[in-house]
């Protein structure tokens, strides 16, 4: 996995949370929350982690302000209260298996 933001190896968690949340846009799109739980699963199955899915994201989101800020990404942090209230809303598609 590339690390966008720091172009270097970063812990594999961050990376796969922060993919997570931002290439598979949840939320954002016209997919119900089992779909987007769904694409989560594949592709984190698919990356080969045993991880977390919704704490992966929750941990991206948590980060995201430092992050953002401090490359300057200002703009990006005005979607992330409706994403992190899209995805508590829908813990429990992610937290099914």
């Amino acid at each position: 996995m590339i690390d966008f933001d720091n172009a270097r190896p970063g812990p594999r968690i961050d990376d796969i949370g922060y993919a997570l949340w931002k290439h598979l846009n949840l939320g954002l799109v016209d997919l119900s929350a089992d779909q987007q739980a769904r694409r989560a699963r594949v592709f984190v199955d698919a990356y080969g982690a045993d991880v977390d899915v919704f704490g992966a994201i929750e941990l991206a989101h948590e980060q995201a302000p430092i992050r953002f800020t401090s490359h300057g990404w200002k703009a990006t942090l005005e979607e992330l209260a409706a994403e992190s209230a899209w995805l508590a809303a829908h813990r429990t598609a992610f937290e099914r298996r």
